[in-house]
Formats: C-alpha cells, sequence, structure tokens
C-alpha cells in the first residue's frame, strides 16, 4: 500500500516524535536528513490535534505505549487505516493494516 503512489500516506508527528526519541537514545539509527526523507516520499504530514490527543482517553487499555495509542486516535478520528506490526493494535476497533 505504500509503495502504491495512488494511494495517499500520512506520517503522524507522533511516529517522528517517537523516532526521534529513540535515536536520541541510541536504539535507533536515524539519517541526519530523515524529515526530508518523508517529505521527498511524498507522504503528508498528519499534525497531533487536540481532538487526537483527548481521543486517547477514550481509549480502553489494550495497549500502555502512549505512541500507539495516539495513533490508534488519530486513526479513528480521521478515518485512516493504521498500518502497524502490531497485531494487538486491531483491537481497538480502527481500521488496521497489519504487516
Amino acid at each position: 500500500m505504500i509503495r502504491n503512489r495512488n494511494n495517499l500516506i500520512y506520517v503522524s508527528a507522533a511516529s517522528v516524535w517517537e523516532i526521534a526519541i529513540k535515536s536520541a537514545l541510541g536504539k535507533l539509527k536515524v539519517s541526519e536528513n530523515f524529515t526530508s526523507v518523508i517529505n521527498e516520499q511524498g507522504f503528508e504530514n498528519l499534525d497531533v490535534t487536540v481532538e487526537h490527543a483527548w481521543g486517547v482517553s477514550g481509549l480502553p487499555r489494550i495497549h500502555n505505549d502512549p505512541f500507539d495509542r495516539l495513533l490508534v486516535s488519530q486513526a479513528m478520528s480521521e478515518g485512516l487505516t493504521l498500518i502497524t506490526h502490531d497485531l494487538r493494535l486491531s483491537d481497538y476497533g480502527a481500521p488496521c493494516l497489519t504487516v
């Protein structure tokens, strides 16, 4: 789905934030021009809104990762499909494509 240029792909600011934290902690190696690479791929930016953040409060405690919970809230709020490796995220009822 991501490689298909006919699909509109969003990259959440929450995902970039989590990548930045893991990079700063030395848990993940990321190119210095990471944001440029994202933009060059033609992905759309998905900002975190107040609605997205508040939406986390209504989610059951299926998952403890705050970033993943925020991504679920964004997907539900925006009517988007969340592409993930984490099978547990589909338990929230948000549309998920597990890869």
